[in-house]
């Protein structure tokens, strides 16, 4: 069934923006076990003997190179597992995956957060099949980073010290034109974070 679309957290969300992301996970590829082969060849004679010693040699090559691929696929790190579009609103975001669907985060539900990179927001949070740790690569991610601090985490070190801040960002969220959400004590930096 198709939802409808922007969705909203409260009846006075406002969307503000939206483009593209690749959303990472970490985790392991695998768990580490792998298929053994111990199959068994035996052949007699001068060649028999040279072909089983072949055989052999050749599972034991798969069955390390197996082992070394097994070992590792068991390592954590971080793999794409979506893409899409994402909308940022006043009270959270929306990824809207290529393959359909619709992943709704209002701001409280991010336990924590914070820029890994340009472009680059490094969060973990509680979903409804429980805690997720995960990247969100998007031109987006200093906003939804920002909302996410003012609303929740004001005195968050990178938000606090405006260290984070990549150049030319205020001026890309002033030619927006947005009126952005403030709280009486976050006034004075969002005035010094946007000039």
């Amino acid at each position: 069934m198709p939802t409808a679309f922007p969705p909203r957290f409260a009846p006075d969300e406002r969307v503000y923006t939206g483009g593209r992301f690749v959303l990472s996970d970490y985790g392991a590829l695998g768990d580490g076990s792998y298929e053994h082969d111990g199959g068994f060849f035996f052949a007699t004679g001068t060649l028999g003997l040279a072909l089983t010693a072949g055989a052999m040699a050749g599972r034991a090559i798969g069955n390390n190179a197996r082992r070394n691929q097994a070992a590792q696929d068991a390592q954590g790190r971080w793999k794409v597992i979506d893409q899409g579009q994402i909308f940022v609103g006043t009270h959270g975001f929306y990824l809207v995956p290529d393959t359909g669907g619709l992943l709704s985060w209002g701001y409280g539900h991010l336990t924590s957060a914070q820029m890994a990179g340009l472009g680059t927001l490094w969060m973990t949070g509680s979903s409804d099949r429980g805690p997720i740790t995960w990247i969100i690569q998007s031109g987006w991610a200093e906003l939804i980073f920002t909302l996410w601090a003012r609303l929740v985490h004001p005195q968050h070190q990178q938000y606090a010290t405006g260290a984070w801040v990549p150049p030319g960002w205020a001026d890309r969220i002033r030619a927006m034109r947005v009126a952005m959400p403030t709280r009486l004590s976050d006034e004075s930096r969002l005035r010094q974070i946007l000039g």
